[in-house]
């Protein structure tokens, strides 16, 4: 028969698969008569369909295979529960070892996957976040999450408008809001004085805007007390979240009038209007206070638009674009001015590369990392968990095969052994929960994440914690169901384990205890990378003096004066500075060339600083000098730039000296025409002024000896007693400064926080990895116990032949020798490779070494011989008659 003209086979053999053998001829037949009848009166599709539709409408109870056995099952579950329970309170040992191990290993695995979760959901809580972005603005080479108001400083409120303006005009456009945190690189980064009810705090939390209502739009708040329209309704309101307002008014602050109080932010008073819950660790904004005002505290603003669903964040850039000179005049006479762009929102934690990024953004190789680690623990679990549960059921053969003698079949013991390794994982799922709340502020504080432990009662968190025992219940429970299950009841009383099918499973185990010990190794060279790394890192010369640095803020030259005075009188202080603060994340650079040369670089960095900054840091010139004989600055560049300026020029870079640099040629001025030209008096040593995840960039300095612009103090110090030193320059500081709090920062802390991220990372990879030890040693217990057992006869025979216990102990020890081999050999490219990308993020950096691998492979071969030596002893003392005269 043509095959075009039968039934849908996938039809036909999804009937065979369901159907009782003894219904499945009359009921096929019978369909296929049908088939052909109405195929040759109304066509082969609707024939098809009605079909199939027939084959589905035998899909039940009465017509299955297996209909008798299924109806046997709900009482055998609950048989096969009573018997696991009677099992596992029997061997109180090995269950407490098996959900100590198993709860550890989940719970790292958990908070692993706690923390990759809050990465990958930033700022996905706001509504319609797919539709919103931020504007972008390119200058230069670089690009700037931040956009400029057209006067700067000077920009007064409508000026500040003009853009937001100009994107609520769009059609497609919602709407669009602009703000600045306070602690942002262009915020005013201020400690201040907050005064409420007569009491006096310190704050920086502060988001400022004169977009109020707009940004309740965007980035809606969840309003405990107020609301928006109100809060937002006028200028000089501020709004707080709950934490700060338990600050403010201590914990019982939901009985207060708030809305009737005033505080005062310096010398200004602002009411309150509302007060909104804690925003979420994973938004990439923070604050504590948002401060309404008309003006915003700075030369530009973050600023964000949403678009109605079916209009492209890009077709909005491109109309900013069009009429970029009625938002910025004289926009696209600046050659350096390179248009705007965008990033969605939810990309911002994501988007490398941009200066002035609000938050630390998300390093996508630590999470492709940590989420390895993850994966590689949960394997480690279920394998372990596989040796444990086969080497407990290794002693058990007699009594499964007296289940085989009362008639169980082997899918009965296969279904016993599944129940009872789901169940011992669903047991340890409040113990996870526990262990996940107690380590999660550690987690927390540890990766400088804010992950809330309500998420841990989320309905859908939970689900997955249960998802994620069952599933590995289900798979530990398959080798020893497959290993047992299938073995007669003669083989199971005669208590042999190598052949058959559990022989199979014991050679596949092989390959999966060698994956083990290679995602061991792995993990322990990726560990001890990471921490030389760090430790490279730490005492690595920086081309400064950093120990016994000090520096604080101070703002402007007249206060700077008058407490250098006073803190110059303590015999402690050896000198005192103010200008450049080096390890700094790196920040916007400038344009240069050669006077006379074609060729303009745009990878400077101006510094201006002070003589003194350069004493306090311990760098020195010989140009220096011209400042003690009465000249008010110098100019210098460091090597890098002088390297790649002699090269242009086609000269040595010592030629550069006293020849004219021109910085920003592209600014047309009265003074010099193009450029601002500045004679280069010296080059100085390279000094890591950005912190070694930078390359090092071209420096130009102009030291002073009375700069015009301050901006902090730098002290050496050199003090056995710094309590009492601090104190000392706290006390001068605040008998010339009182409008702003006294924030002292020691300069190798400051440059030490700048890897803590890092740091922090190779901790936890430490922590996981021991995790990973402990569980591989705790598996290994149980694979060695089984391959033992089974090995049992083989020594009592190599005893007979005059095998001593060394021998034995070293062949037993043998194949483990070649798994670790091979484990060791695979892992050193993997462990690189994953190296190398967490490397990345370095621009000084070690080389990982094949060696670390091979030593992380010897020290875990070290771990497994103890543990084979330590299982096999008393295997290997037993008398060969005890063993053989059952044989």
């Amino acid at each position: 028969m043509n095959k075009h003209s039968s039934p849908p086979k996938w039809a036909t053999q999804f009937l065979r698969w369901f159907c009782s053998e003894e219904l499945l001829e009359e009921i096929q037949g019978d369909l296929e008569e049908a088939f052909y009848h109405r195929k040759a009166n109304h066509g082969k599709w609707k024939a098809n369909l009605w079909y199939i539709s027939d084959v589905f409408k035998f899909f039940k109870p009465y017509s299955f295979e297996n209909y008798s056995r299924t109806k046997q099952f709900m009482p055998m579950l609950k048989n096969y529960v009573k018997v696991s329970i009677r099992n596992i309170l029997k061997r109180k040992g090995f269950t407490a070892i098996n959900m100590l191990g198993l709860s550890i290993g989940i719970t790292a695995v958990m908070l692993v996957g706690l923390y990759i979760h809050h990465e990958l959901t930033y700022d996905k809580q706001f509504p319609a976040s797919e539709n919103i972005y931020r504007l972008v603005n390119n200058y230069r080479d670089q690009t700037y999450t931040c956009m400029y108001f057209s006067d700067y400083y000077d920009s007064d409120f409508e000026t500040q408008l003009t853009l937001i303006d100009k994107l609520k005009s769009y059609d497609g456009v919602v709407d669009a809001c602009h703000f600045v945190p306070n602690t942002s690189a262009i915020g005013p980064s201020n400690k201040w004085y907050v005064y409420v009810d007569d009491r006096e705090f310190v704050r920086e939390d502060f988001l400022f805007t004169n977009t109020g209502i707009e940004f309740q739009k965007l980035f809606p708040q969840q309003f405990l007390i107020g609301s928006p329209e109100n809060a937002f309704s006028k200028f000089n309101t501020v709004v707080l979240t709950e934490s700060t307002a338990e600050t403010f008014f201590g914990k019982e602050w939901r009985y207060f009038d708030l809305l009737s109080k005033d505080i005062r932010l310096s010398d200004e008073t602002f009411s309150i209007g509302g007060v909104v819950a804690d925003l979420p660790g994973n938004t990439h904004f923070d604050f504590g206070v948002i401060v309404h005002q008309r003006r915003i505290p700075s030369w530009g603003g973050y600023t964000y638009f949403k678009t109605e669903p079916n209009t492209s964040g890009e077709t909005i850039a491109y109309q900013v674009n069009q009429d970029i000179e009625s938002i910025y005049p004289g926009y696209t006479e600046n050659v350096l001015s390179k248009g705007v762009g965008l990033v969605a929102l939810t990309d911002v934690h994501f988007t490398d590369g941009m200066l002035y990024e609000i938050k630390p953004i998300a390093n996508s190789q630590y999470l492709l990392i940590f989420g390895v680690v993850g994966l590689v623990i949960l394997l480690i679990i279920w394998t372990n968990y596989s040796n444990l549960s086969i080497a407990t059921y290794a002693g058990r053969q007699k009594e499964l095969g007296v289940r085989k003698v009362m008639g169980a079949r082997a899918s009965d013991v296969a279904y016993q052994v599944m129940v009872e390794a789901i169940l011992l994982t669903l047991l340890c799922f409040p113990i996870v929960l526990g262990l996940v709340y107690v380590f999660l502020p550690g987690l927390n504080g540890l990766l400088e994440v804010s992950i809330q432990d309500t998420i841990i009662f989320n309905p859908i968190l939970i689900f997955i914690f249960l998802g994620v025992l069952v599933i590995t219940g289900l798979i530990s429970g398959l080798y020893p169901a497959i290993a047992f299950g299938q073995k007669s009841m003669l083989r199971l009383f005669d208590g042999k384990l190598g052949s058959g099918k559990a022989g199979q499973v014991f050679q596949f185990r092989r390959i999966l205890l060698t994956t083990q010990f290679f995602m061991l190794i792995g993990l322990m060279s990726l560990a001890a990378i990471i921490m030389q790394q760090m430790h490279y890192i730490s005492e690595k010369s920086l081309g400064f003096e950093k120990d016994g640095v000090v520096f604080f803020e101070v703002r402007g030259p007249e206060k700077y004066d008058q407490i250098k005075s006073l803190v110059e009188t303590f015999p402690e202080v050896v000198a005192v500075g103010n200008g450049i603060i080096p390890g700094a994340e790196m920040y916007n650079q400038l344009t240069y060339q050669m006077k006379n040369t074609d060729e303009v670089l745009s990878d400077g960095t101006h510094l201006y600083t002070s003589i003194g900054s350069m004493e306090v840091l311990g760098i020195q010139s010989e140009a220096f000098n011209l400042l003690e004989k009465g000249k008010d600055s110098v100019f210098l560049i460091n090597e890098t730039a002088a390297k790649k300026l002699a090269a242009i020029k086609g000269v040595s870079p010592n030629e550069l000296i006293g020849e004219t640099l021109v910085m920003e040629p592209e600014w047309e001025n009265e003074d010099w025409g193009y450029g601002i030209h500045y004679t280069i008096a010296a080059i100085i040593d390279d000094f890591d002024y950005f912190n070694l995840k930078y390359e090092s960039q071209p420096l130009l300095l102009e030291v002073h000896t009375d700069p015009d612009w301050v901006y902090n103090m730098l002290l050496r110090v050199n003090t056995d007693n710094w309590i009492e030193t601090v104190n000392k320059i706290e006390e001068a500081y605040l008998q010339v400064e009182n409008e702003r709090p006294f924030d002292l920062a020691f300069l190798d802390n400051y440059i030490d926080q700048q890897y803590k991220k890092e740091r922090n990372a190779g901790k936890l990879a430490s922590g996981l990895t021991i995790v990973c030890i402990i569980l591989s040693v705790m598996g290994l217990v149980g694979i060695v116990g089984f391959i033992t057992l089974s090995r049992q006869k083989e020594i009592s025979v190599r005893k007979v032949f005059g095998a001593s216990v060394p021998q034995i102990l070293a062949f037993v020890s043998k194949e483990y020798l070649v798994m670790m081999a091979v484990a060791t050999i695979v892992a050193i490219p993997a462990a690189i490779y994953l190296a190398n990308q967490w490397l990345e993020s370095f621009a000084y950096r070690i080389e990982p070494s094949f060696w670390v691998v091979i030593f992380s492979g010897l020290l875990t071969l070290v771990i497994v011989i103890i543990v084979v030596i330590a299982q096999s002893y008393k295997s290997a003392n037993l008398n060969p008659s005890d063993t053989l005269r059952y044989e």
